[in-house]
């Protein structure tokens, strides 16, 4: 899917739709963001750590991360 909004926007006009055991996770990577809802504090804290880690290349992986 491809939209020119917000993952923000768009997180906030789906959770209108789903109910308290639904949970949703949305990602752009063209501009490394992501947007999550309802996952609980201890897997919302893991997700943003995650996200946010720094990723050492090296090797074939370096020059292929330079050329995506």
């Amino acid at each position: 899917m491809s939209s020119e909004v917000s993952i923000n926007t768009i997180r906030n006009t789906l959770v209108q739709k789903l109910g308290k055991i639904h949970t949703l996770f949305i990602v752009d990577a063209a501009h490394e963001k992501a947007a999550w809802f309802n996952f609980g504090p201890e897997t919302d804290t893991s997700i943003r750590k995650m996200w946010t880690r720094q990723v050492d290349f090296t090797g074939s992986e370096k020059r292929a991360a330079r050329h995506a």
